[in-house]
């Protein structure tokens, strides 16, 4: 309501109206008295608080009840209608009308809580945010603290704190709207068993170039993994860190592998396509041919495959393989070792990652063959996501070429290479003419055609002696990018004046003519 203006007050400056003045300016204090105390009432929160008999039932939209007449409720005003008998049913929202006579107020209603028609309100006036007064101070999420100056927190008006996300909602990763209450921290905490691929996607970080580490307080890229030597010792057991066992539903495995656009969370919660989560290295058989000294300490790797629908295991013997090889022969550098039982079938589209480091050693004079070594040896049964490629292999001339003519360029020693990138590249050579007069060996590196002819040079060396039988060891390196498929040649030649002209291998001197390569 309006205060009526005082009227003008008397002046001395003016005495023929002096007195008329003062005794209507005096006279019009009581009323100024009554039109205060109007407004002080209005000002009351009494004058926010009302009740309404009218029947009503809870939702949104406008809503129409009568209250007690001369309140102080405007337009644009935030009021809280609760049911008088059971305060935990409710409704908010903005007053868009009230009549201060008639005591009918509008309300659009935006929150509810509870349901039901109901003839007894209470109402009053409310925060912007209604549901605001309904939670206890813990549940809203920030402190300001520190300093000595003020602090201001500004809260948009749809902000809405509607409750606490239950633990399959926190599991989920949906919910954008809800707090976590301190005490479901813990409790609420995923499991390994509640982890699922979508939940998990959503909180992983992604990298353009996948044999980049996940470095994340979040999450791990191997989450409930432990390999383990069977007692039978060319036996590897994939179990659960959770339950020491294969993963069945309880107890699930989950990986990030690489797919070409990033990573994606994947799980293996029981047996899959027939695998025993298992894998056996057979006897006599020297996995992707490492023929080297007996005993001699070698490192695989377990990989997880994703054919699009499930996780399979498998032994390969170098990281950095992001598809599958499709080879079946075990002496392929390639070879992936299938889990045991394992129905799958290879295929170069389907995406991996190597999860997990193990130290063998391949012996048939001792049983088995193949004996993986416990934990104990450092480096062996070590999780290990997506190491840096350690591809890369030494190979040698194996038997001596002898000739009586000058031995032409050829390829001696070669390889073709299973993953791409930059490679160094040494060779050494040992060349011998057993007759009199000079003689000249030549070393060469060649890369690309499976034909030295058509492959590309990339290095050379040579040397000359003066004959006599004399030989001649010379070595070269290099550094070339290769892609998957090509190959390394090492190249040699022999001439000389008379006699045999020689290219020693390991029949007179193991690894005297040689190829070793690697990934960088």
């Amino acid at each position: 309501m309006a205060i009526t203006p005082l009227p003008t007050p008397p002046s001395r400056s003016t005495p023929s109206t002096f007195s008329a003045l003062a005794d209507a300016f005096l006279g019009a204090f009581p009323t100024l008295v009554s039109e205060i105390n109007a407004v002080v009432l209005a000002m009351n929160l009494n004058s926010l608080t009302s009740t309404s008999s009218t029947e009503v039932a809870i939702g949104t939209g406008s809503k129409t009840l009568t209250v007690e007449a001369s309140k102080s409720y405007v337009v644009g005003m935030g009021v809280k209608i609760a049911s008088t008998a059971d305060g935990t049913k409710w409704m908010y929202g903005d007053v868009t009308a009230y009549n201060s006579g008639t005591g009918e107020l509008t309300v659009t209603v935006t929150q509810t809580q509870g349901t039901g028609t109901i003839d007894a309100w209470t109402v009053t006036f409310a925060m912007v945010n209604g549901s605001l007064l309904t939670q206890s101070p813990q549940a809203i999420g920030f402190k300001l603290s520190g300093g000595t100056t003020s602090k201001e927190l500004t809260v948009s008006a749809d902000m809405a704190l509607t409750g606490y996300a239950s633990a399959a909602e926190i599991n989920a990763g949906t919910e954008t709207d809800k707090a976590i209450a301190p005490d479901q921290l813990k409790a609420s905490a995923p499991t390994v068993a509640g982890l699922t691929d979508s939940s998990l996607t959503a909180h992983l970080p992604v990298f353009a170039d996948p044999n980049k580490k996940i470095v994340s307080r979040d999450i791990a890229a191997v989450v409930n993994l432990k390999p383990v030597v069977n007692a039978a010792a060319n036996k590897l057991d994939i179990f659960t860190k959770s339950g020491g066992a294969d993963p069945d539903a309880s107890n699930a495995i989950v990986v990030a592998i690489p797919d070409g656009n990033g990573v994606t969370m994947r799980s293996r919660a029981a047996a899959y396509l027939s695998g025993t989560s298992q894998i056996i290295m057979a006897d006599a058989t020297d996995y992707w041919g490492r023929a080297s000294v007996a005993r001699e300490r070698r490192k695989a790797h377990l990989y997880a495959i994703w054919d699009g629908t499930g996780i399979v295991w498998a032994l390969g013997g170098y990281s950095g393989f992001l598809k599958v090889p499709e080879t079946t022969t075990a002496t392929d550098d390639d070879y992936f070792l299938l889990e045991d039982g394992s129905t799958y079938t290879r295929s170069a589209a389907h995406d991996c990652v190597a999860v997990a480091d193990i130290l063998y050693t391949y012996n048939t004079a001792v049983a088995p063959d193949n004996t993986i070594l416990a934990g104990n040896y450092a480096g062996s049964l070590v999780t290990n996501w997506n190491p840096k490629s350690d591809y890369g292999k030494l190979l040698t001339l194996a038997t001596t070429n002898t000739s009586a003519d000058d031995i032409a360029l050829y390829s001696a020693v070669s390889a073709v290479v299973k993953q791409t990138g930059y490679y160094y590249i040494n060779v050494t050579g040992y060349g011998r003419c057993a007759g009199a007069g000079a003689a000249q060996t030549a070393i060469y590196i060649y890369t690309g055609n499976a034909a030295i002819g058509s492959a590309d040079l990339l290095a050379l060396n040579l040397a000359q002696n003066q004959g006599g039988d004399e030989g001649i060891g010379i070595s070269a390196q290099a550094i070339g990018y290769l892609a998957a498929g090509e190959t390394i040649h090492l190249g040699a030649a022999v001439s000389g004046a008379s006699g045999n002209r020689l290219l020693r291998g390991d029949d007179v001197s193991t690894g005297i003519t040689s190829l070793r390569f690697q990934i960088l």
